[in-house]
């Protein structure tokens, strides 16, 4: 069975080493009806209109931890491997 991959339509992936390695465990947190949060699966799951299962991760296509824009992000299962 194929990973499943959320995209925005517009992310483009941009390999920056500086960032990744600038951003290197940096995540936005919030508090979201008392539970904390990172931004960035916030984000993903308010586009999905559902909570993220906990075999589903959301990563940065730019490396930048601090860009949480839509189109930044991308929802993979474990059995993605990321393209470096």
């Amino acid at each position: 069975m194929p990973a499943l991959i959320a995209k925005a339509p517009t992310g483009k992936s941009t390999n920056s080493k500086k960032a990744k390695t600038m951003s290197e465990n940096f995540y936005h947190h919030k508090t979201i009806n008392g539970v904390k949060k990172t931004v960035h699966r916030h984000v993903m799951e308010e586009h999905l209109g559902r909570p993220l299962e906990h075999h589903e991760h959301v990563y940065h296509l730019n490396g930048d931890s601090r860009d949480n824009r839509l189109e930044n992000l991308i929802m993979i299962t474990k059995k993605y491997k990321v393209p470096k």
